[in-house]
């Protein structure tokens, strides 16, 4: 995923996911990988390993959300891969404060 708003910008790629369905749910774990986000000059690595939540599919929709629905993704399904939107909202503390990130993201079965 590649997210940004607010003059914030996060990267989270490589990021292995364990998925499984049931019927129109789905369910599983992300992680172990790194959050990278660039704020102005300051910047942080952050690990990040979870838990998939909400998981629904229909027809090619997805949708899912990491941990929490704070981390929102969206999208569509096309034969072994699936990709679409994300929304993040972060309190990132300091004075950069609660942000709301918003881009892309795409899968695909191994």
């Amino acid at each position: 995923s590649n997210v940004s708003g607010q003059g914030v910008s996060c990267n989270l790629s490589g990021t292995p996911f364990t998925l499984t369905q049931s019927g129109t749910t789905f369910s599983g774990t992300y992680g172990p990988s790194t959050l990278t986000c660039v704020a102005g000059t300051q910047s942080s690595n952050t690990p990040v390993q979870g838990t998939v939540v909400n998981g629904a599919v229909d027809g090619n929709a997805v949708e899912f959300d990491l941990d929490t629905q704070d981390l929102h993704q969206t999208g569509s399904v096309s034969g072994t891969s699936m990709s679409g939107t994300a929304r993040w909202t972060f309190d990132l503390g300091g004075s950069i404060g609660v942000v709301v990130l918003n881009g892309n993201w795409s899968a695909a079965r191994q």
